[in-house]
């Protein structure tokens, strides 16, 4: 039976690079193996599950087979080794007390007994019953003191075992057998989905003047077995396809719910950057961020990168959905040059903090729209001005509800302001039939999904009333959800 050369090795500390994307890191390491011939190599402290997403090259060999399985490991190996040494001393610290204890009560119990044997009178001295009694007494404070010092000890020996218990990761450990190996070296890539190794993207934006100021900085958060040093980290927003379109039959086919009304929903400390830090690229898809510097990938704290800071021209636009909120909503539309990642937004208007969202990100050279936060001096208003409700006779008994509407939009600041009023159009779901649905003043454009949009100017005080009506029919009885 051929007998293979074992050798044990730590998967790569550190990565040659990484290229992180919004749904997921491909990571790119190497690690040389001493030996020739026959080789079975052992490699510890990959994610536990990714076996199916590491791809293995060799130089200076061939690879025969691999198998993979899950064992327990510590994250930090050093760390680890600490805690088992400090558990043993703890250890060896009960043992001692333990025995120390044992033999201060063995003098308690000779003591006790002469004592007993003075008070009996089978011992006719008073001047050793008090040395004695003052000699017990010590020993009692002694085994006290003890007790103290083994329970305390005891209570850190718990914590340690929980730390050192907590240390262990479940790791993959992946076993390759090598023939004609000369020295090789395996080359890993391994492609991490979102979980193990994920990028937030944090921004703050400052507007004033019709000038957007945006700072962005990269919180990179891992999930890995080990530590890892990233040598060559780059950041793009580009999302990799893993599979090419393909034709799908159109089928066409009646839905057993019902369609609901859509509208349109108004979404609701800047750390220097390092001179040189960062590179920023554009390819004709993509903008990557290429840090200059090496990183640390640890699962107890997040890595974090300043990306950019830019300043863009802006332009202010007022709104207002007065069935969605009372007050106006500002908003500012600007083109960044370069492609923004979805990420945590801050936004501070004139150095108040005034919103705080999800953005979705940006393309690059388009027009986008960041929410500003609430206007108060732009006020809207729906009332209900006029219902009616009637039984229809018939083969089938209905009823006609009528209602009118008033929206209304007052401008409370003393100056001009340019708005944009958003009103619904409904839709009939279930046995609903809309049989009228007027608004005037006529709008500016239908946006679809149910949704109507109108542009004024309203002087300072100002007051602008849309009228809406809506009837409808639906089966005598039925309870109806406007």
């Amino acid at each position: 039976m051929l007998l293979l050369a074992q050798i044990y090795l730590d998967f790569p500390k550190t990565a040659d690079s990484m290229v992180i994307s919004p749904n997921g890191a491909y990571m790119f390491a190497s690690l040389g193996v001493k030996g020739e011939g026959s080789l079975e190599v052992v490699i510890r402290g990959i994610p536990s599950d990714q076996d199916g997403n590491i791809s293995v090259i060799i130089k200076n060999g061939i690879i025969t087979n691999r198998e993979f399985k899950t064992v327990k490991l510590p994250y930090d190996k050093g760390l680890y080794e600490k805690v088992q040494s400090e558990i043993e001393s703890h250890q060896s610290k009960i043992s001692s007390t333990k025995g120390k204890i044992a033999e201060v009560e063995y003098y308690i119990n000779i003591l006790n007994a002469i004592l007993e044997g003075v008070k009996a009178g089978k011992v006719d001295n008073f001047d050793k019953f008090i040395k004695m009694s003052q000699r017990l007494e010590r020993y009692y404070i002694l085994r006290d003191s003890l007790m103290r010092v083994l329970n305390e000890t005891n209570r850190m020996l718990d914590s340690l075992k929980n730390i050192s218990e907590n240390l262990l990761t479940v790791q993959g450990e992946m076993k390759i057998l090598v023939e004609n190996a000369k020295d090789p070296t395996l080359e890993f890539r391994i492609f991490y989905p979102g979980g193990f190794i994920t990028l937030e993207t944090e921004y703050l934006m400052y507007y004033s003047s019709n000038k957007i100021k945006v700072s962005s900085v990269g919180k990179i958060r891992a999930n890995l077995p080990t530590k890892l040093d990233v040598k060559n980290l780059i950041i793009t927003n580009l999302e990799p396809s893993f599979y090419a379109p393909t034709h799908q039959p159109w089928y066409i086919m009646d839905l057993h719910y019902p369609l609901l009304m859509k509208a349109i929903t108004l979404q609701e400390k800047i750390s220097p950057q390092s001179e040189g830090e960062i590179d920023i690229n554009f390819t004709r898809i993509s903008t990557r961020f290429e840090v200059k510097r090496q990183i640390t990938l640890d699962k107890f704290k997040p890595a974090l990168i300043v990306l950019f800071e830019r300043e863009y021209e802006a332009r202010e636009i007022v709104s207002c959905y007065p069935e969605l909120s009372q007050k106006g909503y500002l908003s500012a539309i600007f083109k960044p040059d370069m492609d923004l990642l979805p990420g945590n937004l801050k936004v501070f208007l004139n150095g108040e903090l005034s919103a705080e969202y999800y953005f979705n990100g940006s393309v690059r050279d388009a027009e986008d729209t960041v929410f500003l936060g609430f206007d108060p001096f732009i006020v809207g208003d729906v009332k209900v001005i006029n219902q009616t409700r009637e039984d229809i006779k018939g083969k089938q008994p209905l009823t006609r509800e009528k209602r009118e509407y008033v929206i209304s939009i007052q401008n409370l600041r003393k100056t001009p302001t340019d708005l944009i009023i958003y009103v619904r159009k409904p839709f009939a779901a279930g046995n609903v039939n809309i049989t009228k649905f007027e608004v005037y003043p006529k709008p500016k454009e239908d946006l679809g999904d149910g949704l109507l949009v109108w542009e004024k100017r309203l002087q300072g005080g100002e007051k602008f009333e849309i009228r809406r009506v809506v009837e409808i029919t639906y089966p005598k009885g039925s309870i109806v959800n406007w």
